[in-house]
């Protein structure tokens, strides 16, 4: 990992009461001294609060962590086992899912050795069997049906959130621990500025999902079907 600090600033109108921050957080410094904060484990959304009650800081820096990560130890990782709390939260599948989504990413990773190379075949899966990004056209699941089944099978079209949710499904159903991300792009490159630091713009239009699959020994690894 790399230790890294980036300070975020929010303006105008904008309240999320919540901290954005990529990699590891490891420190949150604020002139806010009243502001509290509180992680949910299992997501890590980290929210901020006053009194007890949510509240957008205006200005925060975080001191984070960011990872890269060895193909080689990750394809080393199968002999390792996953700690207790992984397994329990990020494997968990409805009762109610069709069989034939496990029986396709079984199919798409038949050929594959290790759970990074399933990983990798089920992040192409997408690309190469005609599945369409569409943000408008998109069906609506009706009460009978399951989100990812209909996805898969039926519509074969979609945006980032079906792409990302069939994704992680698909790994769970296979063994491999993973979690569904929600955040935002790095956004549009505007200047740099006169200390050398670069400036992005961004907006709603660059909110996304994706996945991060549980490797032993490496941790939480981004895939992008």
């Amino acid at each position: 990992v790399e230790e890294k600090e980036a300070n975020i600033q929010l303006t105008g109108l904008l309240s999320y009461p919540f901290l954005f921050y990529p990699g590891q957080l490891k420190n949150v410094d604020t002139p806010d001294i009243h502001a509290t904060f509180e992680e949910d484990r299992q997501s890590g959304k980290i929210s901020t609060k006053k009194n007890g009650r949510n509240y957008t800081l205006k200005e925060y820096t975080l001191t984070y962590d960011n990872p890269t990560f060895s193909i080689d130890d990750l394809k080393k990782s199968d002999g390792l086992s996953y700690p207790a709390e992984i397994e329990q939260y990020y494997l968990q599948l409805p009762d109610s899912l069709p069989n034939r989504v496990e029986k396709l990413a079984r199919e798409v990773t038949a050929d594959s050795g290790t759970s990074y190379e399933k990983a990798k075949d089920i992040e192409s899966y997408f690309s190469r069997n005609g599945f369409e990004y569409d943000t408008k056209n998109v069906a609506i699941p009706g009460e009978n049906d399951d989100y990812v089944d209909q996805f898969l099978f039926e519509t074969k079209k979609g945006y980032c959130d079906n792409f990302s949710s069939s994704m992680v499904v698909m790994l769970r159903s296979i063994g491999i621990p993973a979690r569904w991300v929600k955040g935002f792009t790095e956004g549009d490159f505007k200047e740099i500025l006169d200390d050398g630091k670069k400036r992005h713009l961004i907006t709603n239009k660059n909110a996304h999902s994706w996945v991060e699959a549980y490797f032993p020994g490496s941790g939480w690894v981004p895939f992008e079907p």
